[in-house]
């Protein structure tokens, strides 16, 4: 899958029917790769969602099963849907989930009614407990998580051991049943990319071999481009949409001041923000937020970069040299400095990060503690 995945996404940006000759280009994250040793991985993981364009949601049975997947999907909807105060400009919008169906529809239905039921008040059937504590077999369509590597290895050890705690607990159970069944009628309720892709994927894992096994799974990142190119194309549209109809918007926004308690909270500390291909620090003076010079900038802007982002470099390209600053710019937001040096939309308050590791969002919550007590 991930090898499909950097194959597709490869050809997404060299090919110049797609997003070569423009501005713009496609990057990924995946937890398995994205996140190093020692980071938190839920905040890098909720970072990466609310700073996304796009979700490429591969749904397998273990997809809905899981957890984590379930909340990736949800925060991602609740976000491109605009309910985190924190993305409020109309250039951060269109945002697009893209559930791809690694399994057909049918076969993950089939699945999801046979371990909870019709219902999502449902529990596991009695045949299903029996495999979930005696079963020895591994289902290849339920490794869509590597991230729960450790609970995967704890389940296996449950199974053969014996042990019918999993089972054994129906609150679990109800409340596991609820978040697949709503999770699945939200993705049901997008228009999915199936078609033919399950009908490859199983010709991969059962019939392709040689040459054939090459020109399949060509014929999937072709196929997978295609459909993604049409999504990132209609996203590029709106923005440059936006940009003719406001026209009379100034070059770069006035910078205006941080709220009082704000400026106060961070003012003595640095920051840092660091991406696969931006790496800047900042501070807060005079009521504003600072990136300092010697930012490394992101070259390539994301299919969705708000216009305002656009904006400010163009403003500012007399200080930018080979996608570095040579002097310190001004922000109005922690949110707008971000974006600006990650080329993409971004959540400033949990991106920025102080040599201690603590998030905007963390010196607000300690300078209000401190204020009540």
């Amino acid at each position: 899958m991930l090898d499909i995945v950097d194959r597709t996404l490869d050809m997404l940006n060299t090919s110049k029917d797609m997003l070569a000759l423009t501005d713009y280009r496609i990057d990924k994250f995946t937890d398995i790769v994205s996140i190093d040793y020692g980071q938190r991985w839920e905040q890098k993981m909720n970072e990466a969602l609310e700073g996304s364009d796009i979700l490429l949601a591969f749904i397998t049975p273990g997809y809905i099963e899981s957890k984590n997947c379930c909340h990736e999907y949800n925060h991602f909807l609740e976000n491109a849907e605009g309910e985190n105060d924190e993305k409020t400009d109309k250039d951060d919008r269109p945002r697009r989930c893209i559930p791809v169906f690694w399994t057909s529809q049918d076969k993950i239905e089939a699945n999801l009614k046979k371990k909870y039921g019709e219902s999502p008040d449902g529990e596991p059937t009695a045949k299903e407990k029996s495999s979930q504590t005696s079963s020895g077999s591994h289902d290849d369509e339920n490794d869509h998580d590597e991230s729960l590597a450790k609970e995967q290895t704890r389940g296996i050890r449950d199974k053969e051991s014996g042990d019918k705690s999993v089972s054994d607990n129906p609150s679990k159970d109800k409340n596991s049943a609820k978040n697949a069944h709503s999770t699945w009628e939200a993705i049901k309720e997008l228009n999915g990319l199936e078609a033919v892709l399950p009908k490859f994927i199983e010709l991969l894992k059962d019939d392709a071999q040689g040459s054939d096994y090459d020109f399949v799974k060509d014929c999937i990142v072709r196929w997978l481009a295609n459909k993604i190119f049409i999504v990132a194309d209609s996203i590029i549209k709106s923005k440059q949409m936006v940009e003719e109809e406001d026209s009379t918007i100034a070059e770069a926004e006035t910078v205006k001041t941080l709220d009082d308690e704000l400026a106060t909270a961070l003012s003595g500390h640095v920051f840092h923000l660091s991406t696969k291909n931006s790496e800047g620090t900042a501070h807060v003076s005079d009521g504003v937020f600072i990136v300092e010079k010697g930012t490394k900038i992101a070259r390539d802007l994301t299919v969705s970069c708000p216009v305002s982002v656009i904006k400010q470099r163009n403003a500012h390209a007399d200080l930018i040299e080979d996608y570095v600053l040579t002097d310190d710019i001004a922000f109005s937001s922690p949110s707008a400095a971000a974006g600006f040096v990650a080329g993409r939309s971004s959540n400033g308050k949990t991106m920025w990060t102080t040599d201690e590791n603590k998030t905007i969002n963390d010196l607000e919550e300690e300078y209000r503690k401190g204020k009540q007590s």
